[in-house]
């Protein structure tokens, strides 16, 4: 289902709506110490600001984030991280850290240390880190190439350990998988720890990284310290082959089919379901 959707048929008390929020109430919040609060619910939208939800709060256009926010706690000094894109700012919420801390610093870069894919580990190391859609088994594909990413509970398994960079130590070669470049742990090792359920759903499989180094996580494997990883990938392919994935799946969505539309794909709509409105929804 979509997140609305999700959003409007949870029941629960919200702890916390991260982001950089206006404030809705002037009340002092003393939710933090509460011990009636059973779940959180973390939402990270990309480009959203404080006006924006006071606007469409005002406005009415966004009853559900106004329900949301209304339960939760505001931050009015927050600030994101520099850089702030992609990877290092959702990992400051998950972390508490900056890329200083976490040594993320966006989902492509270079690092001196690693070795370009291949399982050799041969010559000097130094490589691109390129960890989007490039690291899927077939990145053409909304499953990633692997249909148990989007029917099983870890989308991970669509990453093709032969397109991650490589590390070499003590004689050995290994792929270096998202979550093992965090230098820190994340609220889900955390909360996992203590035995309780963790889920999140985001735009790629390289979105494993949320998982975080600890010692428990595999070293040569996907992430484990999120019980339910949903990650379709959103950087596939605009076409039928992949609506009709999403539809065989039993999802359904409120916006016109991408496909079908007269405008796409097309030089309106682009090729991939970023490239319009209607793709981004379904």
């Amino acid at each position: 289902m979509s997140i609305c959707s999700w959003i409007r048929g949870v029941s629960l008390t919200f702890a916390g709506l991260v982001s950089v929020l206006a404030p809705l109430s002037g009340q002092a919040d003393e939710r933090h110490n509460n011990p009636q609060i059973k779940r959180v619910l973390l939402l990270s939208i990309d480009g959203f600001h404080a006006v924006d939800l006071a606007n469409c709060t005002t406005a009415g256009t966004c009853p559900n984030l106004q329900r949301l926010a209304g339960h939760g706690s505001t931050y009015t000094h927050a600030s994101t991280t520099k850089p702030s894109d992609s990877f290092p700012g959702l990992l400051a919420q998950l972390t508490g850290g900056t890329s200083l801390t976490t040594g993320v610093f966006y989902d492509d870069s270079y690092d001196r240390s690693f070795f370009a894919p291949g399982g050799t580990c041969a010559g000097t190391p130094g490589t691109e880190m390129n960890y989007a859609e490039p690291l899927d088994t077939n990145l053409h594909s909304i499953d990633g190439g692997v249909n148990a990413s989007l029917t099983g509970l870890n989308s991970a398994v669509a990453i093709d350990p032969t397109h991650l960079v490589d590390q070499g130590h003590s004689g050995a070669c290994n792929p270096v998988w998202p979550h093992n470049i965090v230098r820190a742990n994340t609220i889900f090792g955390v909360i996992h720890a203590h035995h309780m359920r963790t889920a999140w759903s985001d735009k790629h499989p390289a979105y494993d990284i949320i998982n975080g180094t600890d010692p428990s996580q595999p070293k040569n494997g996907p992430g484990t310290n999120v019980d339910d990883f949903f990650a379709p990938e959103i950087n596939s392919d605009l076409s039928a082959a992949n609506v009709n994935l999403i539809a065989g799946l039993g999802l359904t969505s409120t916006a016109p089919n991408p496909v079908t539309d007269p405008a796409c794909p097309g030089p309106s709509c682009g090729s991939d379901f970023t490239s319009s409105i209607d793709g981004i929804e379904y």
